[in-house]
């Protein structure tokens, strides 16, 4: 399996550093012992075949927030870059008049086999689950796993319908199949912003993150707000779990003087209008480097030459 990225740093790991690393997800897993789940989906195969054929799909099943709306489908087109010469590659909406070609040709990715399960709603979220329940894409799947044309699934998310997909198509062909990511339970935790930023802290230490805070509720995400805009310029709110810069609420602090702790938690209510409460509890408050002049998180666009240059 080739992947097309060009090689930029060649990062080493001492071994202090890798027994640093050992020990830290020794005390995880003891706070944390929902994450050892290996005996979850254990019969899925545990050999990943690199030169191998694999299904490439961006399920967003546990990812609430997904971009605007409308964007979901845009997003789901990045499983083809991952996607090699021979890989299978599965979108709920048609792609663009000559995407497949430009991925093929102009970036020398090779030929993949398109795979279009049907969706009630055209919503890209449950992709992993309509594979298997459109008859033809499951049927085609089974095929290729039983024949060995696919040993590997490779998800955006290893979310629990892609291990569950996983699950149904080696027990249905009777040939191993492999899952490219951790099982759910670590991928849910991993994807957490909030886990994410503690653990960054807790390995690397407190300057490798900006300031960051977590709130339950508006009362305390007010009170947070209210005191770190008095030292810095620029906040920003992050929901745990978002795509396409979604659940990201950037705070300027000038527009905050003056207001009571009441008012504070009024204009935080209205900047999250529209937005329920995250279900996992918490929000994360960070500060916002200053001159930082966008989103770290965006992404370039390169649309058609007749729309103008990239974004």
């Amino acid at each position: 399996m080739l992947f097309p990225v060009i090689s930029r740093f060649e990062p080493e790991v001492t071994g202090e550093q890798r027994d640093r690393i050992r020990r830290l997800a020794e005390e995880i897993l003891r706070e944390q012992p929902q994450l050892d789940s290996r005996s979850e989906f254990a019969d899925i195969s545990s050999e990943w075949c690199p030169e191998a054929p694999a299904l490439h799909l961006d399920d967003f099943s546990e990812i609430p927030l997904i971009g605007e709306e409308g964007s979901g489908h845009i997003l789901q087109q990045r499983a083809r870059l991952r996607a090699c010469d021979g890989d299978w590659v599965a979108q709920i909406n048609p792609i663009e008049d000559g995407f497949a070609e430009y991925c093929e040709h102009r970036l020398g990715l090779g030929h993949v086999n398109w795979l279009y399960p049907e969706s009630k709603d055209r919503s890209p979220e449950h992709i992993a689950l309509e594979c298997w329940q459109d008859r033809p894409v499951r049927r085609e799947l089974v095929q290729a796993v039983r024949h060995g044309h696919l040993r590997n699934i490779h998800p955006y998310v290893s979310t629990m319908q892609v291990w569950e997909l996983a699950d149904l198509l080696q027990k249905t062909a009777r040939q191993p199949l492999h899952v490219i990511g951790p099982r759910p339970a670590l991928a849910s935790w991993a994807n957490n912003k909030i886990e994410f930023s503690s653990m960054v802290e807790r390995l690397l230490g407190p300057r490798y993150v900006p300031h960051t805070e977590s709130a339950h509720n508006f009362a305390m995400l007010s009170k947070h707000v209210a005191r770190l805009s008095q030292t810095h310029e620029h906040l920003g709110i992050k929901f745990p779990y978002g795509t396409g810069g979604l659940g990201n609420f950037l705070i300027a602090a000038e527009t905050l003087q003056d207001m009571s702790l009441a008012e504070v938690r009024e204009y935080l209510k209205n900047l999250i209008d529209g937005h329920r409460w995250p279900e996992c509890g918490s929000v994360l408050l960070e500060v916002w480097e200053s001159p930082v002049l966008s989103s770290p998180s965006s992404q370039n666009w390169i649309p058609p030459e007749c729309e103008g240059p990239p974004v």
